[in-house]
């Protein structure tokens, strides 16, 4: 059927109203099969119970098995290559079989791209190719593929089972995927649910669990605090704790790191050099922020120098709302920003947690709460070799781009903060909310 039909619980339905006589009504009778009980419906020969049809598990094995010895390579025979090589959507055997016109299809939206041409191209898309057609029009009594493999071609002998799999696929309109979930593009090869297999669920429309990154636990870098007492160039070597939560006997952690010191307020001319913190794979930054004002569209907390591939910018925005910018390649730069704002004039404790990896996310705090969590999902690191609090490299002639005001306790982590971390740090922090 070319239409949906939908029954309510407990309706029937039949061929009449369709498939009688326009000019006339039917006899009542009973069809032959209405004298014994219904039969349940049995997978056929080859399948297993009900599953999603999915051209990759039920079409392309066959290919592998008969056809790819010819059909493969740089000369394939025939000029036809059926082998699975992944496609920008697709694979090779799926369009050499339906742009080579072996399975006929019903296409209803958009077809092949005008630089491909044929008669399958559709102009402008919706429906265009949907008009009513005799029977045997399409499907696999009329497929060339199908009828070249039944008369024997090059002796190869179709077991039934796959048989019945090609002739399905091609009836049921030579599907490619089993669901509408998963990452299709190939670009996405590479990541975790590229082309998976579709179940019965994710066929019937229940979306399968999302993929998370695993996360990665934080380990403090390097601290700043106004009013650190240096002896060596701003090193105090006070220890601070990269682990805020306590632990079941009430103490908390502490490590040996490097806590650097930071001006009484930041004027757009002032800015503190991070130490090197080299390519990670997730950061996260907290810090204690009061402004005087936000005048600039993006106002650096912390700015890696440049913005090449892999520069991560955390800033102000005119709104005040925390912002996260990260160039994911080819200045493709991927802005998210919290769901909230600071206000200028007062101290607030910010942080955002960063993973870019595939799948990551970046999570905002204010004031220890969350205040949003932004898809990244880039797969690109982060490059730490040079980076500035309250300042950008390429606005050291336009101070009034960059921050004005203060500073406090802020942290560089590798890794991740938690929920319960980025609360403790502004429990426990220097300042607290005017």
């Amino acid at each position: 059927m070319r239409t949906f039909v939908n029954f309510q619980p407990g309706e029937t339905r039949s061929c009449i109203g369709c498939h009688d006589p326009r000019d006339g009504s039917q006899m009542p009778e009973r069809p032959l099969a209405m004298l014994k009980p219904a039969a349940a419906i049995r997978p056929q020969p080859g399948d297993a119970g009900p599953r999603p049809l999915h051209y990759p598990a039920d079409v392309q094995p066959i290919l592998d098995r008969h056809c790819v010895k010819c059909h493969s390579g740089d000369a394939p025979k025939g000029n036809l290559s059926l082998t699975g090589a992944f496609t920008e959507h697709f694979s090779e055997s799926y369009e050499n079989l339906l742009r080579k016109g072996l399975v006929p299809f019903i296409q209803e939206w958009t077809g092949p791209r005008a630089d491909k041409g044929g008669p399958l191209y559709v102009g402008n898309g919706s429906m265009m190719h949907a008009a009513a057609v005799p029977p045997y029009t399409y499907g696999s009594h009329t497929s060339k593929l199908i009828q070249t493999l039944l008369k024997g071609h090059q002796k190869i002998r179709l077991e039934q089972a796959e048989l019945v799999r090609l002739a399905t696929w091609v009836d049921a309109n030579a599907p490619f995927y089993g669901s509408y979930f998963g990452r299709r593009n190939i670009v996405a090869k590479d990541r975790p649910g590229f082309r998976a297999a579709p179940t019965l669920a994710s066929a019937r429309g229940v979306p399968p669990p999302p993929v998370t990154a695993p996360p990665i636990p934080s380990e403090l870098l390097t601290a700043w605090r106004r009013g650190a007492e240096t002896n060596d160039g701003g090193n105090s070597g006070r220890a601070v704790s990269p682990k805020p939560p306590r632990t079941p006997r009430g103490d908390v952690p502490t490590v040996e790191v490097r806590v650097e010191s930071l001006p009484e307020r930041f004027d757009g001319k002032t800015f503190v050099k991070g130490a090197p913190a080299g390519e990670q794979e997730a950061v996260s930054v907290a810090l204690w922020v009061r402004a005087d004002e936000l005048k600039n569209r993006w106002t650096p907390l912390l700015f890696t120098d440049g913005r090449d591939t892999s520069a991560l910018h955390f800033s102000l925005l005119e709104d005040g709302s925390p912002n996260l910018a990260i160039n994911a390649g080819s200045e493709n730069w991927k802005h998210v920003r919290a769901d909230a704002p600071v206000r200028t004039g007062a101290w607030h404790h910010v942080a955002v947690a960063c993973d870019p990896r595939l799948d990551g996310e970046a999570r905002f705090y204010i004031d220890g709460k969350p205040a949003g969590v932004k898809r990244l999902d880039l797969g690109v690191p982060l490059a730490l070799a040079a980076y500035r609090l309250g300042a950008w490299s390429a606005w050291e002639n336009a101070p009034a781009n960059n921050f004005h005001g203060s500073l406090d306790d802020v942290r560089l982590y590798r890794g991740l903060l938690t929920d319960a971390e980025v609360a403790a740090l502004a429990r426990d922090g220097v300042r607290t909310p005017d």
